[in-house]
């Protein structure tokens, strides 16, 4: 099948096509888990690779850290630069003019190109995390509750409002909606499945507080939002890997 669009003022093309392989061979969730659970724990360990997602590190596993490139990084902060630019120009503009609906689609292709950069820093990454891994974990994160904005605080005397944090909490918000975490796991799902490999998740629960090395868990093991020192058995580590 094929498809012609027109988005931002300007034309897409999009095709379909069959890859050939054979949805009837590949094994379901049940029928991999009946089979992992005749492995070793050695084997189990040597197969099972956790994905931990961040901020400041937005893919981390035992074996590497996957980030966008310095390179990524420069268009993605020069397109929000463009944005709020003309975003700001687009406020002063007149209604109905044809300048204004210009600033409208460079505003629109700026988005389109941050999408785009996320989009494929997920694609390359979810493909690696396939190829290394028989078996990827993810933690069963709500990005829709921990992006939500803030409650307004009132004073109780004075019935005034006072500061909640939100700004710094909308600066968080967006910092976790520019990684695309839920898209990253949805790209690893689907290429897992059609590579016959295992892709699920598990709760976060005091994830962060658990020592890789001894399993003694307590909040003092995060230091902060990088070191992880374990007070039982002095295991060190970043915390994301840990």
């Amino acid at each position: 099948s094929l498809r012609i669009k027109k988005k931002n003022g300007r034309y897409w093309v999009s095709f379909c096509y069959d890859d050939a392989i054979d949805e009837g061979q590949l094994f379901s969730q049940t029928e991999h888990l009946t089979e992992l659970q005749q492995h070793s724990e050695e084997k189990l360990q040597q197969m099972v690779e956790g994905v931990d997602r961040g901020i400041a590190r937005p893919v981390q596993t035992t074996k590497s850290c996957y980030d966008f490139t310095s390179e990524q990084k420069k268009s993605l902060q020069r397109e929000e630069t463009k944005r709020k630019r003309l975003q700001k120009a687009l406020r002063r503009g007149k209604k109905g003019s044809q300048r204004r609906e210009k600033k409208k689609r460079r505003i629109a292709r700026a988005y389109e190109k941050q999408a785009n950069i996320r989009q494929d820093f997920n694609h390359k990454t979810s493909k690696q995390l396939v190829e290394e891994s028989g078996v990827i974990i993810f933690e069963d994160l709500r990005t829709k509750n921990m992006t939500k904005r803030p409650k307004a605080k009132k004073d109780e005397e004075t019935g005034k409002f006072i500061a909640n944090g939100a700004k710094r909490k909308s600066g968080l918000n967006r910092a976790i909606l520019s990684v695309g975490w839920y898209q990253l796991e949805l790209f690893t799902q689907y290429k897992a499945y059609r590579a016959n490999k295992l892709c699920f998740k598990i709760s976060p629960y005091q994830s962060s507080q658990e020592c890789a090395d001894c399993s003694h868990t307590h909040p003092d093991n995060r230091k902060n939002q990088e070191l992880f020192q374990c007070q039982s058995c002095g295991h060190q580590d970043n915390a994301d890997r840990n």
